[in-house]
């Protein structure tokens, strides 16, 4: 296992590209994305810190998804093919990264939903919801809250990209959001004002988000040198 640093941007993982490093987000966050044969580009998904950003690697020796650093972000990497022997000898470890993957399926899910049925606003603060819950689901249920603050390293342009709007239609939102007072944001930090009305508007339950309530587990033996 070791500790690596990315600069903004800076590509991780090539669409296709044979690896055997698995990321464990450390501070910063980093982005899947997949390209079309003309070149375009779409965001399918945003990694935060104490989440694993590739376990798709367990399994196949290459993925069908690109990877770059969100803002400056630093990452454990650890060996999918060790890993996966160490999968096979603890079983305990292998059903938390199995909630870990069940938890991601949902999310894309929960993705797909809001990009084929939600308007801009109720994506963007079901963004927000999510996110905001996740940056603070490994902390103890009694201090956890609503995940009212958080901060993540993306530009208007990758939320754009992210939610299927232009980033003209996300900066509106988002004024519009802060006029209300629903939300507030300074650079790279984000608070719901209302975190409440905010999962009420974006119809959020955390249920699918449950097993994360479980996670800390493999991201603690990771963290450890268990792997």
């Amino acid at each position: 296992m070791s500790a690596r640093v990315h600069r903004p941007g800076a590509n991780i993982l090539l669409e296709g590209q044979p690896s055997d490093t698995i990321h464990l987000i450390v501070s910063g966050g980093m982005a899947r994305y997949k390209t079309t044969m003309e070149g375009g580009r779409t965001i399918v998904w945003l990694g935060l810190p104490r989440e694993f950003a590739n376990l798709g690697l367990l399994w196949f020796d290459k993925v069908n998804y690109g990877m770059f650093a969100l803002g400056q972000t630093r990452s454990l990497c650890l060996s999918a093919s060790k890993l996966h022997h160490v999968l096979k000898e603890q079983p305990d470890i292998a059903v938390a990264f199995g909630w870990l993957i069940s938890a991601e399926n949902m999310m894309l899910g929960e993705r797909v939903q809001s990009l084929a049925r939600l308007s801009a606003r109720e994506r963007l603060l079901l963004f927000l919801c999510e996110t905001g819950y996740r940056s603070h689901a490994l902390e103890e249920e009694t201090t956890r809250g609503l995940g009212d603050s958080f901060e993540i390293g993306v530009t208007q342009a990758q939320l754009a990209d992210l939610l299927g709007l232009t980033p003209v239609h996300v900066n509106r939102t988002i004024q519009t959001l802060i006029s209300e007072g629903m939300v507030a944001r300074q650079q790279k930090k984000w608070r719901l004002l209302n975190p409440a009305a905010a999962w009420r508007e974006a119809n959020f339950s955390p249920n699918y988000l449950h097993p994360y309530k479980r996670t800390a587990e493999p991201q603690d033996a990771a963290a450890s040198g268990r792997f």
